[in-house]
């Protein structure tokens, strides 16, 4: 009897089967965890293009004039008009409450020197500027 089991258990025929049957669903999900990484990482690519546009769109109207300020607004205002596809859940309208947009006169010297989003950096320089006149493409 002892023998038998002994044979049993040192037996190695169909051992690829099991350890195939148990390494599957590891192996496949991490597939899909690699695919849903890089959908994600798409979407993300996607969003900063269509953020950088807009920052484009509304820079390139900073002229100095009078209207400037007014232009890059309506540049802005028509990127958003446009129709967003990011899934197959349909549309997604963009609101201009969405996007808080905030106009500099300038940037700091250093790139370390963070802005917050209402223009004023770490060190308490006010960059944010309503004057149509003093806001430029930089």
């Amino acid at each position: 009897m002892l023998g038998t089991i002994r044979e049993f258990w040192n037996d190695q025929r169909g051992i690829a089967m099991i350890l195939v049957s148990i390494m599957l669903p590891v192996l496949v999900g991490f597939a899909l965890l690699a695919i849903d990484m890089s959908r994600a990482n798409g979407l993300h690519s996607d969003l900063q293009k269509g953020v950088d546009a807009l920052a484009l769109a509304g820079a390139a109207e900073l002229d100095g004039r009078s209207d400037s300020i007014t232009r890059a607004n309506r540049a802005i205002d028509n990127l958003i008009a446009n129709h967003t596809l990011f899934s197959t859940a349909g549309d997604h309208q963009i609101a201009r409450a969405d996007i808080d947009v905030t106009f500099l006169t300038g940037i700091p010297a250093s790139d370390s020197t963070r802005l917050g989003a209402n223009g004023v950096d770490a060190d308490g320089v006010n960059w944010a500027s309503t004057d149509p006149t003093a806001v430029s493409l930089v």
